[in-house]
């Protein structure tokens, strides 16, 4: 999943510096939640973002697709619509003032992962 992720992507905006992955960069997504994570990871993690269509046109969290991702990443099923429109509401406010794709992502996915296992959606192992 994440070698197919970072095929055909860039960490700058004009598409002039492609996405690695490093080893570094691998164990940071492994990790999951965590707040000192390598530049590879964060980008890595725009990857993962980008290419499941997490992200709406306008760099904001998509519900249906944020919902449909973490259903089947962490077999979390029958969540509650509204508990997900909190978490993705909660989670746009946070990363709303990140310029950086990369940081942008690394912000979203810690922000979910807090979430869900505050609300016990999710062991927080």
């Amino acid at each position: 999943m994440i070698r197919e992720s970072v095929r055909e992507c860039y960490e700058d905006e004009a598409n002039t510096i492609k996405i690695e992955i490093t080893e570094e960069g691998f164990r940071d997504i492994l990790q999951g939640e965590q707040e000192e994570v390598s530049r590879n990871g964060k980008c890595l993690r725009y990857c993962i973002l980008k290419n499941n269509n997490l992200f709406t046109p306008d760099n904001l969290l998509s519900e249906e697709d944020v919902l449909q991702f973490f259903e089947n990443l962490f077999a979390v099923r029958d969540i509650d619509t509204n508990i997900i429109q909190h978490i993705i509401k909660k989670c746009d406010k946070a990363m709303k003032h990140e310029e950086d794709r990369c940081e942008r992502a690394h912000t979203a996915s810690v922000c979910i992962l807090k979430q869900l296992k505050e609300l016990e959606l999710i062991n927080s192992n």
